[in-house]
């Protein structure tokens, strides 16, 4: 589960959303459909983490008006691209 704060996220070309947590922890969730295949026109998302209050594999993502369940949640290493930046 992600007990913290998000510090910053972005879409991979695979759809799927790296975020990083305020401890420098990093993180993948992957979207079932339709939401994936629209996930790199959506210029802001909201988790949505009721009842439980923690993001983990049963959180939402809303995004420009759409709920999309989580497909998958995985803790991972630091991604390429945010190394790079």
């Amino acid at each position: 589960f992600f007990p913290q704060t998000v510090r910053g996220f972005h879409v991979e070309r695979d759809r799927s959303i790296v975020l990083q947590g305020s401890q420098g922890r990093w993180y993948r969730a992957t979207v079932h459909q339709p939401c994936a295949s629209a996930l790199s026109n959506f210029s802001n998302i909201a988790f949505e983490t009721r009842p439980s209050e923690t993001l983990d594999r049963w959180a939402y993502v809303r995004a420009d008006g759409m709920r999309c369940s989580l497909r998958s949640f995985d803790r991972i290493e630091r991604p390429v691209r945010a190394a790079a930046s």
